[in-house]
């Protein structure tokens, strides 16, 4: 009667143990987005009027 009690708890205990273990880890800090030759055109609520804007890098 023991044994296959003591066997349950080590089993459960494992499967804690397990899931413990493989639980997410957190995504490393942000350190931004570096783009690199990107042109942006915005358009403004007037009509015909678009803007441009051309970057060599933007972090």
């Amino acid at each position: 009667m023991v044994r296959p009690l003591l066997a349950l708890l080590v089993a459960l205990g494992f499967l804690l143990w397990w899931f413990l273990q493989s639980a997410p880890k957190p995504p490393p800090a942000n350190e931004g987005v570096r783009l690199r030759g990107v042109e942006f055109l915005l358009f403004p609520e007037e009509k015909g009027v678009e803007w441009r804007f051309t970057a060599e890098e933007m972090v």
